[in-house]
């Protein structure tokens, strides 16, 4: 731990952390970046560290030999859950989340008023002609329901329920095909088609899939936005894969209490265990025993144990046996470490699972919940590097009609989790209503991906410069033009000095890179403290700037500047000399709809027409 946070340290400091923002290094992985800033590798790859990335399953494919959390986000993120918890780092839901999180949301938004239509799947999105706004979205029916609204809540043990199947019962017989899986995005759902319409079937949209369904949901918006394909390219997602055991002896029984004792020796205590960076494929346990009270189990023999089991999965088809024979295999080689009162005859006890009368110990295991999430919105989403900028916010999709919601969005919190989906919530909700309320967490993290001083120059220029000289700065008036273009990328590398790239960025098409021109007349620009009474000469200043640039060694993003001619020998010897930019005397005219710039000895360099 000392060596990461001295580690941390020198790198909040280095890259100016703390004024350039969490962002500014999120092109970095969280391990480079640590061992760039002289971490010790049994650190960055100490079961206690890779228990971050487990806790977001941070591994691009599932590979954890592959680690990938955006260096800036993976500091906020531990930075928020250390100093900005209330009370505990962590607590643990009394019921599953479908019950203490969703049905009190069903239950509510019913009340006010809000129709649900279950059953119905959204398949694409489809823009005007001007692809301004979302004109229509086609829909699918995939089963009818009876008679009235379909009520998806059960009660268990006087607890309204969100259960992991639909109630079938309630759906027209001969409306679905048996068997079918509704929420499954692996394949298009099956059912009536019918198509929704902007004017009579609504006005506003909002898109609160997750990532993974956006591809063949905003098919249209994709290829209409530079701004969409960025982030459907570069924001990325994970599977996961779980399992839940319901036991009839207790983690205690097994040995896990004495076993922790014998590392971390102390008063006993209810453990509530939740743990992390154990074996995959399953990484991750909660005991989650509170849990088994509000479960439909009898009263005269309900399990002793819940114990639940997740991990990132490898994408789909790349592991050979089927998910169960694997979690049997991991019981069996490595549960049996963990709980070592669960074996028997060197392998894991099938008979310590809990099991209806009659049932064998193999049909037990083939009983417990067994979960994998491949496809579509079930698909985890990650906190990649050089992801953030690609994030849309809800309040701004680029389409007049369209908001967006959930952990994918740019909200303040880049990583996949409640608190980032219920940010962006309160945005939309914003951004729909139109009325100003403020959301916690969403701009005290939002950075400025610029250079920090110590990426600019290592100098006594003013940015860099200590007080009283930052008092100092130009002042004045500008006229002229700016104009902002889309550039051939590859063209635009040849130009740049070594060490500098183009960064991936989302405001231009693919191959191409924007490129900002500065045409402009300084009125009366002077430091700050001297008054304009003085007489200061108006000048020509032309700059042409490459946005979104990287340098080696040299964290974020800078603009770099081939072009930067002036006509003033003040002005251009004070912006070399004290605010360090690579300033040039040059021929400069300017009329009222032209604008040109030439060498001292009249070479051209470039000149421009404008019109409204």
């Amino acid at each position: 731990m000392i060596s990461l946070a001295s580690a941390f340290f020198r790198g909040a400091v280095d890259s100016g952390l703390f004024r350039a923002g969490f962002d500014a290094i999120d092109n970095w992985e969280i391990s480079a970046w640590l061992l760039h800033h002289g971490a010790s590798r049994g650190a960055v790859y100490s079961a206690v560290f890779r228990g971050c990335y487990d806790y977001v399953f941070g591994y691009p494919g599932g590979v954890t030999e592959d680690r990938g959390v955006g260096a800036g986000t993976a500091i906020r993120g531990l930075l928020r859950l250390a100093f900005t918890h209330k009370g505990a780092l962590f607590y643990k839901m009394q019921a599953g989340m479908g019950d203490t999180i969703f049905a009190p949301y069903y239950q509510a938004l019913k009340a006010r008023g809000v129709t649900f239509r279950f059953f119905n799947a959204a398949r694409a999105l489809h823009l005007d002609p001007e692809k301004l706004g979302v004109q229509s979205i086609d829909m699918v029916e995939q089963a009818e329901v009876l008679s009235g609204d379909y009520q998806p809540l059960i009660d268990v043990r006087g607890l309204p329920c969100w259960p992991s199947q639909p109630d079938v019962q309630q759906l027209k017989p001969g409306s679905y095909p048996p068997g079918v899986d509704f929420e499954s995005e692996k394949d298009p759902p099956t059912g009536r088609p019918f198509r929704l319409d902007r004017g009579r079937d609504f006005d506003q949209v909002i898109l609160g899939a997750s990532l993974g369904s956006i591809p063949y949901l905003a098919e249209e918006l994709i290829a209409a936005s530079p701004r969409w394909q960025g982030m459907v390219q570069n924001v990325g997602t994970v599977a996961t894969h779980a399992a839940q055991f319901w036991l009839n002896r207790t983690a205690e029984d097994l040995g896990w209490n004495a076993l922790v004792a014998q590392h971390n020796p102390g008063p006993e205590t209810d453990l509530k265990t939740v743990i992390t960076s154990f074996a995959e494929p399953l990484d991750t346990w909660a005991d989650m025993t509170d849990l088994i009270a509000h479960e439909g189990w009898p009263d005269s023999d309900p399990p002793a144990q819940l114990a639940y089991f997740c991990s990132p999965a490898h994408n789909v088809g790349v592991d050979p046996a089927p998910f169960k024979h694997r979690v049997l295999d991991w019981a069996n080689r490595d549960l049996t470490r963990m709980w070592p009162g669960a074996v028997k005859d060197a392998a894991f006890d099938l008979s310590l699972l809990w099991a209806k009368p009659g049932q064998s110990p193999e049909e037990a295991f083939a009983n417990q919940y067994f979960r994998q999430n491949y496809y579509g919105s079930e698909r985890y989403v990650l906190s990649v590097p050089n992801s953030v900028q690609y994030r849309l916010p809800p309040d701004d999709s680029g389409f007049e009609n369209l908001f967006l919601a959930g952990d994918w969005t740019r909200c303040g919190i880049n990583a996949g989790c409640v608190e980032a989906a219920t940010i962006s919530g309160l945005v939309a909700a914003r951004g729909l209503t139109g009325h100003p309320f403020e959301v916690v967490g969403e701009r005290d993290l939002i950075p400025d991906t610029g250079p920090t001083d110590r990426t600019q120059l290592a100098s006594p220029y003013a940015q860099t410069a200590p007080w009283p000289l930052t008092s100092f700065f130009g002042t004045g008036a500008v006229d002229g033009w700016f104009s902002f273009h889309t550039v051939d990328a590859a063209a635009l590398q040849t130009i740049l000095p070594p060490g500098m790239s183009l960064s991936p960025q989302p405001f231009t098409p693919a191959g191409t890179h924007p490129v900002t021109i500065l045409a402009n007349r300084q009125l009366g620009v002077r430091p700050s403290a001297l008054p304009r009474i003085l007489g200061f000469r108006d000048y020509f200043e032309a700059i042409i700037s490459v946005a979104c640039v990287q340098v080696d060694d040299h964290p974020g993003l800078f603009n770099y500047l081939p072009n930067l001619y002036l006509s003033n020998r003040a002005a251009q010897v004070s912006g070399v000399w004290f605010y360090g930019f690579d300033k040039r005397m040059g021929k400069i005219g300017m009329g009222d709809a032209d604008y040109s710039v030439a060498t001292p000895d009249g070479a051209p360099v470039w000149s421009a027409r404008y019109q409204d």
